[in-house]
């Protein structure tokens, strides 16, 4: 059956993946963390999301001045999320070794070790996907994905995503 999909079918289908991978995240964390991550605002899952996103680039944790610029919000209010997030255990402040001016702020160890669980967890999940497709299938798939999201961004409807992650 030849049936076009139209671009709400697309948008529906994405929401529903996009559904089901993040209960697959919180599943795969601790109840108790889960519930916190959960009361959680908009603002403040952006937050995490850039901090979590920027850490392979930023293994020693990021500036609150580059967290505020890529999150395209004033220093204070960056800062004022931190605390609470610092408070709760999800982050945490480190100063830097060579100049202790510097104020880093990275997942806590604890997030860090549920954010490595949940990963390895999807990480299970998609490569239980991808083996039942042949390889060039699958590529496929990545390439269709990369040029969706390239789009978006481009489009400026991503526009608060960190550069070049």
């Amino acid at each position: 059956m030849n049936k076009e999909i139209s671009g709400v079918n697309i948008c529906r289908m994405l929401n529903g993946v996009a559904e089901h991978l993040r209960e697959v995240w919180l599943n795969a964390q601790s109840c108790g963390n889960q519930r916190e991550i959960m009361k959680l605002t908009v603002s403040q899952h952006r937050l995490l999301r850039v901090v979590w996103l920027m850490t392979p680039h930023s293994p020693r944790g990021i500036m609150l001045r580059e967290l505020a610029e890529k999150l395209n919000l004033s220093n204070s209010a960056v800062s004022v999320m931190v605390d609470n997030l610092v408070k709760r255990g999800i982050l945490q402040r480190s100063v830097q070794p060579d100049d202790r001016r510097k104020v880093m702020i990275g997942l806590s160890s604890a997030q860090m070790e549920l954010v490595n669980n949940a990963e390895s967890g999807l990480g299970s999940l998609i490569n239980g996907f991808r083996d039942r497709y042949p390889a060039e299938k699958f590529r496929c798939f990545e390439e269709v994905l990369s040029d969706l999201d390239n789009f978006l961004t481009n489009k400026g409807v991503c526009s608060n995503q960190p550069d070049n992650l």
